[in-house]
């Protein structure tokens, strides 16, 4: 269902309740996921969406806890400026041979510009942590930042260059590419990449 309150704040509200459960052939267990969320239209183009879950997950014929609260806000703050941000805590397993309960966060941002139609920049930030539930040990804690400039020459050809740093590997990641669409079906890319370390 979706209302539409008389509120100069709230201009929808649309809850959502679902639930799963499948079952891991492998293990001969099941796993399950029950989801309670709302969807909130605020002023102007700015959505929230609050969400709390109960799950497990099978992994390595083990079952995890994944539960989990988000808080997801975006919102196109002009025709060419927009903003997002998503934040996640909860349960998590750490995928290993051996692995193990944990929880943590993961935080992600990101701000797209488009000063006129054929531009576009997009910065996105993402930040994830892992502690064991066992003794609150910090099993990693790393940062991405992307930086990708994209420019659309006309509707055949376009070019896209990117800057990607894992502060986690100490990587910078660079690629750049050109595209052209020669008739739709057909395109032509060429390319380069470069990995540099620290």
């Amino acid at each position: 269902p979706k209302f539409y309150p008389k509120s100069a704040f709230f201009r929808k509200v649309k809850p959502r309740l679902w639930t799963y459960v499948i079952r891991d052939h492998e293990s001969r267990m099941n796993e399950a996921m029950g989801k309670l969320a709302v969807d909130l239209l605020l002023p102007g183009n700015t959505g929230l969406t609050l969400e709390a879950w109960k799950a497990s997950e099978i992994f390595l014929g083990r079952r995890f806890d994944i539960s989990q609260y988000r808080l997801i806000a975006n919102s196109w703050l002009s025709k060419k400026l927009y903003l997002y941000l998503g934040l996640r805590r909860g349960s998590q397993i750490r995928y290993a041979q051996e692995p193990f309960q944990g929880y943590g966060n993961t935080i992600a941002g990101i701000c797209r510009y488009l000063p006129y139609d054929k531009l576009e920049w997009e910065l996105r930030l993402t930040y994830a942590d892992l502690f064991a539930r066992a003794d609150g040990a910090r099993v990693y804690e790393y940062t991405i930042l992307r930086n990708k400039l994209t420019y659309q020459a006309n509707k055949y050809l376009f070019f896209r260059g990117v800057l990607e740093y894992n502060d986690y590997r100490k990587k910078l990641l660079t690629d750049l590419l050109v595209s052209f669409t020669y008739i739709p079906g057909t395109v032509i890319q060429l390319g380069y990449g470069s990995l540099y370390e620290k």
